[in-house]
């Protein structure tokens, strides 16, 4: 079936915007730096265990890398809605990427000085954290900056591309960081000059957004409303919170962000567990089951903004978080079959990406301008205590023997590592027909300027 006009057009004006082209394409750069820092810190903290402490060692302080990276989208809260409510969102984005350049720099040259094999963790954790704050900035100032270069009507395409940049770029930035720092390594003949390098890269691709941002000057007509600077952060995040308790489709997006991430923290958990236990935890098949997880957001976030547009935000959330129930109530029947065990994790991730695009144009699309900074950053807060939450909760559950027999019919997977993918498509099936139910504006075309 042919793609209607309309969202052909949508695209179209997105990828001829040279506003919108240059934040595009600065996306898929710091996206795939993001991965070399990831793989490169990881390559490090397994590089500091000594021989025989190697798995749980290696688990133990991996976690605790992605715990440290989650932490500043809690504690930044108050303030970077307030930082990007204030100030004009491209210069705080810029702000942001070059002191995520100058951390890297400094992480490189503390590996350079204790080298690979001695230096601390402590210091690899506190690289992370500096860096992930900025990021805890920068993240909701993107989506509360792209309603400024982009008109309402091509929101839902813009964030259609938007996602599939974080999908794609994440596998290339992956396989390439792989290549990458193995290929440093052979090159220097040392493992701390390899990795070095790869963060000096990953410098590079800090900067290079940064510069791209500084072109861009569509964000000039419609710049966001200056908070009085007598005003204090917290009490300019208080008028965020009381804004969306006054809107009740804002508060229901917020609600079903948090079933959205509550799943992706649990599946993500379940899946690495699962992959361990029983399906071998080899770098080739952990890095095909989540390859086919990511090019399935991606295909969920671009057939959003190709056949959605006729459709109303309540019908695509509640069918994608219902699509997404479905398929993981089936998945019990798929995991020990290979073939269908891909098939299955491609259609949960596009189903899924579907319902997320949609939330977030729906809140770019419903909040104003002068609030809107302030609302992205309590939506990261809830997204990220609903990640976390989900991750603790199989852990709970696994701990407790909770999902030892959701998956009894199959005999690899009948110990207390299977997991409640029943349970979990419920709640996903919730989120939907909560979805479903949404208000007036949740029902309206993508058609209209404004939803309220």
């Amino acid at each position: 079936m042919a793609a209607p006009a309309h969202s052909r057009n949508s695209y179209a004006a997105c990828l001829t915007s040279r506003d919108f082209v240059l934040f595009y394409i600065g996306q898929y750069v710091s996206f795939i730096g993001d991965r070399l820092a990831q793989l490169a810190f990881v390559a490090v903290l397994m590089g500091t265990i000594q021989a025989g402490q190697a798995v749980t060692g290696a688990s133990s302080r991996v976690t605790l890398l992605m715990a440290v990276s989650l932490l500043p989208y809690l504690y930044m809260f108050p303030l970077s809605g307030w930082i990007i409510d204030r100030f004009r969102r491209r210069n705080v984005m810029i702000v942001c990427t070059v002191l995520q350049g100058v951390f890297a720099i400094a992480g490189a040259e503390l590996i350079r000085a204790q080298g690979f094999h001695t230096v601390s963790p402590w210091v690899i954790y506190g690289t992370v954290l500096a860096i992930y704050t900025c990021s805890a900035v920068f993240n909701p100032a993107k989506y509360a900056f792209i309603p400024q270069i982009v008109e309402p009507e091509h929101l839902l395409a813009a964030n259609a591309l938007n996602t599939s940049t974080a999908t794609i770029s994440t596998l290339i930035g992956t396989f390439l960081g792989v290549m990458l720092i193995d290929a440093l390594w052979r090159a220097t003949g040392s493992e701390t000059t390899g990795i070095v390098w790869s963060l000096w890269l990953d410098t590079v691709t800090f900067f290079v957004p940064g510069l791209l941002l500084a072109l861009i000057t569509g964000d000039l007509k419609r710049p966001p409303q200056p908070a009085p600077r007598a005003e204090s952060p917290w009490r300019r995040a208080g008028e965020g919170v009381r804004h969306l308790l006054r809107h009740r489709v804002a508060l229901r997006l917020l609600g079903l962000t948090g079933i959205t991430w509550f799943i992706g923290g649990f599946f993500n958990a379940a899946l690495n567990q699962v992959m361990i236990d029983f399906l071998g935890s080899s770098l080739r098949q952990y890095g095909m089951t989540f390859g086919t997880i990511g090019l399935g957001m991606f295909s969920g976030a671009i057939l959003t903004g190709l056949i959605c547009r006729r459709l109303s935000p309540r019908a695509v959330m509640g069918s994608g978080l219902l699509g997404t129930g479905v398929l993981l109530i089936a998945t019990r029947l798929t995991l020990s079959v290979p073939g269908l065990r891909v098939a299955s994790l491609f259609a949960i991730a596009a189903t899924a990406g579907c319902a997320i695009v949609t939330m977030d144009t729906t809140f770019q699309r419903i909040t104003p301008n002068r609030v809107r900074g302030r609302v992205f950053a309590l939506n990261f807060l809830v997204a990220t205590g609903a990640l976390v939450t989900g991750m603790v909760a199989f852990l709970g559950a696994q701990r407790l023997g909770v999902s030892s027999w959701l998956l009894g019919a199959m005999p690899r997977l009948t110990t207390t590592s299977s997991v409640n993918f029943q349970l979990l498509g419920l709640v996903a099936m919730a989120g939907g027909l909560l979805a479903w139910q949404g208000e007036t504006p949740m029902r309206r075309g993508w058609r209209q300027r404004r939803m309220i």
